[in-house]
């Protein structure tokens, strides 16, 4: 039997260093770290008219508490609208406001939910420090549904060349950004504000442009995609003709953009939804700071 070699000191530290690292690498985080975790557990998916809630990933460190929430709009015929602005965090200390952000919608901290459609975003409160909290509840801001087909604006013919640059209808505020009028294409650039208290719908596609001889051309703008604001809101949106000479030399002739349905506005309704209370969940807390 081969008698064995005694241990060079450089491979002596190195053995008895690897039990020390892997202690540091597997030593529980404390109560009193910031980066402690504490996760929880809520009540399970919600149902409101229009749209159905699912909460997920709610915990919190130090300096922040958060949420997911994924929102699926339940109707055929509705829009869903979800705002961060007024959600709050209640905690046994105070109420915190949800950071606003931007969640990936079309108006900032908004997000707008097509019929049948699912979309997530996260509510999370930020501060200094106290968010390690054992019990909180949470308070959603705005959530809205509206008709997904907008009751028409009436406007008048507008004139190409234009006799003025701007126009007034109820619930609406526009203006020609640019006007092209040659032989065989004419141009124009709107930018229409909306004035209302619901939920504005511009619908580009749906603009035709009327010839002397009564002859009407649909918009050919390929860039010309429903737009959707809110109140106060701009959107801008192009319009694009063509036309045979033989119906008219736009150059020369006076046009007639008709709008039909391609401006108008839809009713909100609030989405009214109860407080969401969360309680410490000790397995998975214990779970994610070990």
């Amino acid at each position: 039997m081969r008698p064995s070699l005694p241990r060079s000191p450089a491979r002596l530290a190195v053995a008895l260093l690897v039990p020390v690292v892997a202690f540091v690498l597997t030593a529980a985080r404390k109560a009193d770290d910031p980066k402690y975790e504490k996760h929880y557990t809520t009540a399970g998916p919600a149902t409101a008219p229009a749209v159905s809630i699912a909460l997920h990933g709610s915990e919190s460190q130090g300096t922040f508490i958060q949420l997911g929430a994924k929102f699926t709009n339940t109707t055929a015929d509705q829009l869903v609208i979800v705002k961060k602005s007024g959600g709050q965090w209640i905690l046994p200390h105070g109420a915190f406001p949800v950071a606003q952000g931007t969640v990936g919608a079309l108006f900032g901290s908004t997000m707008l939910i097509a019929p049948g459609e699912t979309k997530g975003t996260t509510f999370r409160a930020e501060g200094a420090s106290g968010f390690q909290v054992d019990s909180a509840s949470f308070k959603f801001g705005e959530i809205w549904s509206a008709p997904n087909t907008a009751t028409p604006a009436t406007v008048p013919d507008f004139p190409l060349p234009p006799t003025r640059n701007d126009f007034s209808v109820e619930g609406w505020s526009c203006k020609v950004l640019e006007h092209k009028q040659n032989t065989d294409l004419t141009q124009v650039q709107f930018a229409c504000t909306y004035t209302g208290k619901g939920l504005g719908l511009i619908e580009p596609s749906h603009l035709s442009v009327k010839a002397p001889n009564g002859q009407t051309f649909a918009n050919l703008a390929k860039k010309a995609r429903r737009e959707i604001v809110m109140a106060g809101e701009t959107a801008k949106f192009p319009l694009e003709i063509t036309m045979p000479k033989s119906v008219c030399d736009m150059q020369f002739a006076t046009l007639q953009v008709v709008f039909n349905d391609a401006i108008g506005e839809s009713a909100l309704s609030a989405v009214i939804l109860p407080d969401w209370a969360f309680t410490v969940d000790a397995p998975a807390t214990k779970e994610a700071n070990r």
